[in-house]
């Protein structure tokens, strides 16, 4: 008797940073993720951009710029477009919380802040990994900041 192997289906997306992303190349790959119909949609962190949050941006007009409810909204539209099932952490998921417990400690407590919530995550169906995502047998799936091999950011 011959065994069956069943193979899963793993689409594994890399950094978009909306709305720095590329909306063409957004738009093909939502239609790519159509017609491949993946098993799986794990995107590997660094979805939203969050300029307005980043350390680069503070003093600057990214900083003072009412545009965070927008890219969160476009974010979760491409999310969904996409059809994501799991999304891992990295630094640009964590400039969120960061800004609100060095900057504004109280608001970490309100509910609709936590990363996960802003994202509409639990309403998208996404599942979220704080630590490595295992993906296969023998492999996980990391934001290159966790456990980098390389001490130049993207190279790991």
């Amino acid at each position: 008797m011959k065994m069956r192997m069943t193979i899963k289906r793993i689409l594994v997306i890399p950094d978009m940073q909306i709305p720095l992303h590329d909306a063409h190349v957004t738009a093909n790959l939502i239609r790519f993720a159509r017609s491949f119909k993946a098993d799986q949609t794990v995107t590997l962190g660094d979805e939203m951009d969050m300029t307005e949050l980043g350390r680069w941006s503070e003093g600057r007009a990214d900083w003072f710029a009412q545009t965070l409810g927008d890219n969160r909204d476009m974010t979760v539209d491409t999310l969904w477009e996409l059809g994501v099932t799991d999304m891992i952490r990295s630094n640009h998921t964590d400039r969120l919380y960061n800004q609100i417990s060095s900057k504004i400690p109280a608001l970490g407590a309100l509910p609709e802040l936590r990363f996960e919530k802003f994202l509409k995550l639990d309403e998208l169906g996404i599942k979220f990994w704080r630590d490595e995502m295992p993906i296969a047998p023998n492999w996980i799936a990391v934001h290159g900041d966790h456990t980098p091999i390389k001490p130049q950011g993207g190279l790991s």
